[in-house]
Formats: C-alpha cells, sequence, structure tokens
C-alpha cells in the first residue's frame, strides 16, 4: 500500500539505494524501507502519465513455512514436506502469493500460486517445472513465499484521484506486453477497467516483476511504497516478439553497460541501424527513450552518434524491452543481485 515513510526506514534504504551495481555492498539482513515515486501533476482532459516500478516486497503473512526446502516436484507442483500451510489461503484473489526459488541455477524464478494444500503448491507455469534442474528432496533447493499485490492492495480506494467519470479519474496501467488501464470509480466504489465494463477489477495481480504506470489528472504528488529488497536474483520471462514491461529489479542504480542486455538474453539482436535491432526503452518522466546495442556500443535511436553504455537506470524506473522479428515464446532475463545479504 501506497504510504509515508518513517525517517528511520527512509535512511536506511537511501543507503540501499546509494550502492552502485559495481559495487559489493555487505547488508547483514535484509533491510526493510521504503521507496518514494513522484507523480506528474496534469488536469482532466490533459493527464501527465509518469511511469515507475516497485522492486520491494511486502513482508509475508501466512500460516506455516515462508522458506521451505523443496521435497516433491511435478510438472506444475511444488511439495515442501510439513509446510503447516492452511489449504487454499495462499490461493485467495484477495492475497494472493507467489513462490520464488531462493537456491540453485533458477533462484529467482517467480511463480504465482494458483492453488495450496498443507504442503503442495500449484503454480502458474509455462514450463515444466521437472525439465529446469530444479533439486528435490534432502538436499533440494529452498523457495519463498512472496505476497503479490493487488489493485486494491497497493492502492486501496483513495491513494489516487477516483471519479464517477473516466475523464476525471488517475488511471493506472499496467500489463507486461499490452498495458491495459484501470481507474477507481466513486460512484460504484470500486476499480473498474477503462474500457467502460463494470466489473471489479480491484483483485488484479501486479506481479513482482510488473512496471507501472499511472496518468495523473490532479496537481504533483508523491506515492511512498514499503518494503523487503531482493534476496535472490531478477528473473522475467522476455517476449521473444513485441514489447515486454518490466524492471530491472533492485531498488539500486545500473548503466545500460552493466545491464548488458545484449549477452543476458540469447539471441538479441544488434544493428547498426535502429529499425533492424532489438531496444531497450527507459522511462523519464512522461516520455521513454530508447536505446539498441550496435555491436560495440550502445546507442540512442534519436541520436545514433556517440556511446551510451553509461546511461544510468535509477531504482525504480520501469525499462520497456522491444525484440524484432516474429519469434514466439519468451526468453528468461536473469539479473544477478548486486549486493550481499549474509
Amino acid at each position: 500500500m501506497a504510504t509515508s515513510p518513517s525517517l528511520k526506514n527512509t535512511v536506511l534504504l537511501a543507503a540501499l539505494l546509494s550502492f552502485a551495481s559495481a559495487v559489493s555492498a555487505d547488508i547483514s539482513s535484509v533491510p526493510m524501507g521504503y521507496m518514494s515515486v513522484k507523480l506528474a501533476g496534469g488536469a482532466p482532459g490533459a493527464p501527465v502519465t509518469t511511469s515507475f516500478a516497485v522492486p520491494l516486497t511486502d513482508e509475508p503473512n501466512n500460516d506455516g513455512a515462508v522458506v521451505g526446502r523443496i521435497t516433491g516436484l511435478t510438472s506444475d507442483q511444488i511439495t515442501v514436506t510439513d509446510a503447516g500451510w492452511t489449504p487454499g489461503k495462499l490461493a485467495t484473489k484477495a492475497n494472493p502469493y507467489a513462490a520464488r526459488i531462493k537456491s540453485g541455477s533458477n533462484a529467482g524464478l517467480t511463480l504465482v500460486i494458483t492453488a495450496n494444500t498443507a504442503d503442495t503448491l500449484t503454480v502458474e507455469t509455462s514450463v515444466d517445472l521437472t525439465q529446469l534442474g530444479i533439486k528435490k528432496g534432502a538436499s533440494g533447493h529452498l523457495i519463498q513465499l512472496i505476497p503479490v499485490d493487488t489493485l486494491d492492495s497497493l492502492f486501496g480506494s483513495d491513494t489516487l484521484i477516483g471519479a464517477k467519470k473516466l475523464r476525471n479519474a488517475d488511471i493506472v496501467y499496467l500489463g507486461a506486453n499490452s498495458q491495459d488501464g484501470y481507474f477507481y470509480n466513486t460512484g460504484l466504489n470500486r476499480w473498474v477497467s477503462i474500457d467502460g465494463t463494470t466489473k471489479n477489477r480491484g483483485l488484479t495481480r501486479i506481479p513482482p516483476d510488473a512496471a507501472v504506470s499511472v496518468a495523473r489528472v490532479g496537481p504533483e504528488t508523491t506515492l511512498f511504497f514499503d518494503g523487503r529488497v531482493p534476496e535472490t536474483a531478477f528473473v522475467v520471462e522476455v517476449a521473444n516478439s513485441g514489447e515486454t514491461y518490466t524492471h530491472t529489479g533492485f531498488p539500486t542504480a545500473v548503466t545500460l553497460g552493466e545491464l548488458s542486455l545484449q549477452t543476458k538474453i540469447p539471441g538479441w539482436v544488434s544493428a547498426t541501424k535502429p529499425a533492424k535491432a532489438d531496444k531497450i526503452s527507459i522511462a523519464s518522466g512522461n516520455r521513454w527513450d530508447t536505446y539498441y546495442y550496435t555491436g560495440s556500443r550502445w546507442r540512442r535511436t534519436t541520436d545514433t552518434s556517440g556511446k551510451r553504455d553509461g546511461v544510468t537506470i535509477k531504482a525504480g524506473v520501469p525499462i520497456r524491452i522491444t525484440r524484432v522479428g516474429t519469434a514466439t515464446g519468451s526468453t528468461p532475463l536473469k539479473i544477478r543481485r548486486p549486493y550481499a545479504i549474509d
């Protein structure tokens, strides 16, 4: 939920945000803190859009294990012996959870839980989990439960401007490959889609790898979000063609050169002309600045001279990855954690 920060936690997270991704910073425990997002001001009929990401995670609030060792595995189920979970509680629409692989080569892979028993999770996945090299048994890999936000839990009814008519309301845009819009309808007292339907959309999930955009119709305001810093690598599925909206995974800054998408995404297309290359766009206020890799350096599409490897993606700034071609499916992008946690 958007909130106001305490000084102690703000200073703690501010220290973390100052880490350059190339610096190895030791953290004795997993920090809790806040991050701020400034929404630019607009007006009804002339909204101004700000895009952002929240790379922090909420504290789990569930019965049973928060972290457990995998003792059984099927194509879409994970078993943790004696986990002690309340059946069905981890898959409720109002308070959904995800299972994040915490150890091994797949650390960071995050799977939304669709059902659960006392010791077994059924997850939403497009791949067969048994084919990923995930270990089970006495030396099995660990999983961690991660709460997943919804429109209701992240924004509630009064964080943003609601209205009876779409024109007078702030709009939240979500989606990995296309951006669907929602606003809080004060006449119906619920979140609804901008497509004109009145179905309650407050339970729409906001995955941990999501990028969020808010089209603001009121004065400038600042939102504060609290949570834990990520403990594992960041893994996100990137569409093999078209656009993927996401972020860089951590509350730290990273440069284009350090992010190195051209080496982290197999099949990345480099080219000397922007139209033929895969691209990354970085949110900057109400616009996106787009870059491509020539084979030797990063360049901006609107300024094809010069080297842009040092361009910084700040903490909480989302990215849009655009892949050329017509290939189907997706490819995982894995970004290593840029700090140490003991």
